[in-house]
């Protein structure tokens, strides 16, 4: 009496057929929340990954804009070096005139009369001057000997280029000078 069906062979089949709808529906709702979950938790990290995108690029252009400045600045402050450098070697390589000319100019004593002071070469002057007397002429050979003996500082030799007398004017004479 155990095996005794009391529903028609149908009935089982479509309680069957209910049964495992019940258990399709079942998974298609447990799938399709799974895949709706993860579809909102990409969607999730795609935002988080956009902002955190939108954050790094701007901190990014930030930074490039700040480099950008100080490369500019640098360019400037190396331009500046460079004048500086330039400015510098004109300075230690310029010829100091004003200083040698009155080095010149007091290498004599009063009794002697500077002329006029032409500049050659770097470091070569001709100096033309007069005597009222015959004896301070030799002063004037003294300081050329001097000179060349190099007893005096700054000057490396000195030589009588021309040497000529006129009733009018007395003595005149063109002494070349080198400076060291």
């Amino acid at each position: 009496m155990s095996d005794l069906n009391l529903l028609p062979s149908e009935a089982k089949f479509q309680a069957e057929k209910i049964k495992i709808k019940g258990i399709i529906n079942n998974f298609l709702w447990i799938f399709g929340g799974f895949w709706f979950l993860l579809l909102v938790g990409v969607v999730a990290v795609s935002l988080v990954m956009q902002l955190s995108l939108k954050g790094l690029t701007k901190e990014y252009e930030k930074g490039q804009s700040q480099y950008q400045a100080l490369a500019g600045s640098m360019a400037i402050n190396q331009k500046i070096k460079y004048q500086a450098k330039v400015v510098s070697k004109v300075l230690v390589d310029r010829f100091e005139y004003g200083r040698s000319m009155e080095m010149i100019k007091n290498l004599f004593s009063q009794n002697i009369t500077v002329t006029n002071l032409e500049i050659g070469e770097k470091k070569v002057f001709t100096v033309f001057g007069t005597v009222a007397d015959g004896n301070n002429l030799s002063e004037v050979e003294k300081k050329v000997a001097d000179i060349n003996y190099d007893l005096i500082d700054g000057f490396k030799s000195a030589k009588i280029a021309n040497l000529s007398y006129d009733p009018i004017r007395n003595w005149q004479f063109q002494v070349e000078v080198k400076l060291k």
